[in-house]
This record gives C-alpha cells, structure tokens and sequence, in this order.
C-alpha cells in the first residue's frame, strides 16, 4: 500500500475500461440481494490492451523527435502495459488466496465480459476494476479535473452492467506507482468484511466509510498496550515522530516504510497499521474556478484479517486529507 492521492489513468491501452461519474462509494444492493450475488458463479475480469491503441502509442514515440518527449511517451507506454500484467497477476493471486465469497470462479477478459453482459446473463457476479473520476460539468459548461480519478473495484451482478453497481470499493492505492499484491490483498480482506456486515446489519447504502465508522467505535479499545505501526509518508509534515508517539497514548507506534507495510500485508502478519481511505472526490466551483480534490478518512487495520480497529476523518472539524497528526493520535488512543 503507498500514499494515496489523485492520478492521471494509466488505463489508455485498455479495452474499454469503465470509467465512472462517481463521487462516492456506491452501496447499492440490498441485504437480502447478497445470497444471489454471492451464490453465482464469480468472473474476475482481466485487463487487456487494445491493439489499435497500443499501435497508436508505439507511432507516437517513433514520431517524437526530443529525446525527452520519446522517453516521456516510452514511459507511458510502458506504464500501462505493466499496470494491465500486474494487477491480473496479482489480482488473480489474491482472489485464490482470500476470497470465498463465490464457490465458483472464472477468469476472463474485458471483451469476453463485454459480450456476456449483451447476453443478459443473470448467471455471473463480476469483480472488476475502474476508475471513479471527477469529469462532470457543472451548470456553467465548466469542467471539473477530468483526469483526476481514484482506483476502484467493483463487485456487481453481471446485468447490472457498469452503470448500476451493486457494490464499489475505493482502494487505498495510488495509480503513479505499481499496482501491488499487497493492494489487491488487503481491499479484497475489507471488501469481504463489509459485505458480511451489510448482510447482518440490513442497513440500505452501507457504505465502506459507514462500515469503517461503526467499527471504529466496536474495536477501539482493542489498541489498549498494542504496538501499532505506521507508514511515515502518510505523517503530517508538519510534524516529528516524536510529537505522534507521544500522542499515542494506547500503546506504542512505530514507524516503518512502503516497502514494510506492503511485505506485512503480504505475509498476513498479526499487525495494525494505519492507512487513509479514500471516501469522496469533493468537487465544486465559483464562477469560472473549479475545484476537485480527494478527501479520506484514516483508520488502523489489522492486516491479517482486514479488521478495522480505529477511525477518524469525517466527523465536523476533521482534516480530511491522507495524514495523521498528534491531536488526531490521541483520539484514536481515547477512542474519540
């Protein structure tokens, strides 16, 4: 898992990959919904290039005359190719590993889900990737960031198509690095937690944050003589280390890198960490100024079994970006 924030797509060699209009989770299936879902037969959809778009990209950099910008075009090129060959590895990895919802499951790609979906088969549950984006247009004609996106998996009925999820996932996971197993890993284990909590809360739109929000406040207490650790991108820089050990009050914190978190997630070890979720794209404008930005909320989770221990970030008055901060470290020790 790696510091969160908005990305330009890195999808533009796909085959038709969904791109949503979505400023929030979506939550849309209903409790008494969820037996079908899950007793279908699952397909996890596979990312592939498109020919035509790949042969466009290569002329391009062919074309380019400075150095500089037929690196620039390489690079993305490059870029999109490994995005499509690491998330099916490590998407189809992590499905095998943690994933028990369906009993069946099958791999297939986007143009082969495609015609599937025109079939009007109610046979197939589809797990697949987007990108939720802020591209709208606001009563002006002004457009908002189009290319500002976050990384999403979605988890729907098959006839539902790519306009009425049933459910949508926001992963904690940023689209200018390399998707990683410990990315699939982890947003499958709360996946997976959420909709066995939807199920037996039966509450209508129960989303992720929703979720996040009432576990918080069942497991806090779970932090009490704990050690806890955090990545240190995700610190405020406005702060020391020292300043946030000191505020935590429950335990103790330690601080650890990217690299560190990821390989804890990989190896499911029994540890909380903190990470930032992202919730929301906010978007607005005044006259002809627009804005979009991405707001999180920010909890520790144990990683083994996706449980989620703490949460803070959406109450009035909180900070609503990807960093911790003391005051905030107290709160989550004070179950605040």
């Amino acid at each position: 898992m790696k510091k969160t924030t908005a990305f330009k797509s890195l999808l533009l060699a796909t085959f038709s990959v969904a791109t949503l209009n979505s400023y929030s989770q979506i939550t849309l299936a209903k409790a008494d919904e969820w037996s079908d879902i899950k007793g279908r037969t699952l397909i996890v959809q596979m990312l592939e290039e498109d020919p035509e778009v790949i042969a466009d990209m290569e002329k391009k950099i062919s074309k380019e005359k400075k150095a500089d910008d037929k690196a620039k075009a390489q690079k993305q090129l490059d870029d999109t190719r490994n995005f499509i060959k690491n998330y099916n590895k490590f998407m189809k990895d992590a499905v095998t590993k943690v994933w028990d919802l369906n009993k069946k499951v099958e791999y297939k790609t986007i143009s082969e889900v495609k015609a599937l979906r025109k079939s009007k088969s109610k046979q197939y549950t589809v797990l697949f990737y987007s990108e939720s984006s802020s591209n709208r247009t606001d009563e002006y004609g002004f457009r908002y960031f189009p290319d500002m996106s976050i990384p999403t998996l979605n988890y729907s009925r098959i006839e539902e198509g790519t306009i009425r999820i049933d459910y949508s996932f926001f992963m904690a996971s940023n689209g200018t690095n390399p998707f990683t197993y410990a990315d699939a890993l982890l947003s499958l284990k709360l996946m997976k937690n959420h909709i066995a909590e939807i199920q037996k809360v039966g509450k209508k739109n129960y989303t992720m944050q929703d979720y996040a929000k009432d576990q918080g406040e069942a497991n806090c207490k779970e932090l009490k003589d704990k050690t806890i650790k955090m990545d240190k991108v995700y610190m405020h820089d406005k702060t020391t280390e020292a300043d946030m050990k000191s505020n935590f009050t429950a335990g103790k914190l330690e601080f650890i890198n990217s690299a560190d978190v990821a390989k804890a997630i990989e190896n499911e070890e029994d540890v909380i960490i903190g990470f930032p979720i992202p919730y929301s794209i906010a978007v607005g404008s005044m006259g002809p100024l627009t804005a979009a930005r991405i707001t999180f909320y920010r909890c520790f989770i144990n990683v083994k079994t996706g449980k989620i221990i703490t949460f803070n970030g959406t109450s009035m008055g909180d900070f609503n970006d990807q960093y911790f901060r003391p005051k905030e470290m107290r709160a989550h020790s004070e179950c605040k």
